[in-house]
């Protein structure tokens, strides 16, 4: 357990960073399960789109405790996007994650439903990610 110094009443920033730290939270928040969904999307899934269900059957997670505990923050950080064909994992998830992006074209298909440019043009799946 982390606890302050002996007399001390504040956690300083030192403490504060260690016990994050321990308990696997980064700089912006994000714990495991967070991870997990968006590397569930992006390594499974191709970055999406997919649904909740499948995303939840994957990581072992109850779909209403994604949609509610999780998907809002990683919405609201932009590394998420909720599309009528399901979730789809932003560049900056990518990013933050220490990705490689796919074609971008891809990712913005997925939300409507527009074919991924290199598929209709008959190249193989993983090429949108070389």
């Amino acid at each position: 357990m982390i606890t302050p110094g002996e007399g001390e009443r504040t956690v300083s920033e030192k403490v504060t960073i260690e016990a994050m730290g321990k308990l696997e939270v980064d700089d912006l928040g994000l714990d495991e399960i967070d991870r997990k969904v968006m590397l569930t999307i992006i390594e499974k899934f191709d970055g999406g789109p997919v649904g909740l269900d499948t995303i939840a059957a994957s990581i072992s997670e109850e779909a209403d405790t994604i949609e509610g505990v999780y998907e809002p923050y990683l919405l609201q950080l932009g590394f998420l996007e909720r599309t009528p064909r399901g979730r789809v994992a932003t560049r900056l998830a990518y990013e933050h994650l220490g990705k490689r992006t796919g074609n971008a074209q891809c990712h913005r298909a997925a939300s409507g439903d527009r074919p991924c440019p290199a598929v209709r043009s008959g190249f193989d799946n993983t090429e949108r990610f070389l």
